[in-house]
C-alpha cells in the first residue's frame, strides 16, 4: 500500500511542477473527496468527477487518471489501513 501511495504522490508532484493550481484548496478538496468516496468509503460504482478544478481539461484528465488508477489498485489490495474499526 505504501508503494502505491508513493506512486500517487510522485505523480501529483510531477503534475504540480507544471500546474501549480494543484495546490489550490478547491483542487485538493476534490481530490480528497474522490479518495474518500472511491477508496476509504468504497462507494459502489463511484465515478471520479472529470472537473477537478485544474485550469485546463488536460490537467484535469492527468490528475483524474492518477486518482482513478490509485483507487482501482488500492481497492484490489483490500481494506483501507486504519479503517478496520469502521466495519465493526
Amino acid at each position: 500500500m505504501q508503494a502505491l501511495l508513493l506512486e500517487l504522490l510522485i505523480g501529483l508532484e510531477r503534475i504540480s511542477d507544471v500546474h501549480e493550481e494543484l495546490f489550490d484548496s478547491e483542487v485538493r478538496e476534490r481530490i480528497g473527496v474522490a479518495i474518500m468516496e472511491g477508496f476509504v468509503r468504497a462507494v459502489p460504482k463511484y465515478v471520479v468527477r472529470t472537473d477537478l478544478g485544474m485550469f485546463t481539461p488536460d490537467a484535469d484528465a492527468a490528475v483524474r487518471e492518477l486518482i482513478v488508477t490509485y483507487i482501482e489498485r488500492a481497492n484490489k489490495l483490500g481494506v483501507c489501513p486504519g479503517t478496520r474499526w469502521l466495519a465493526g
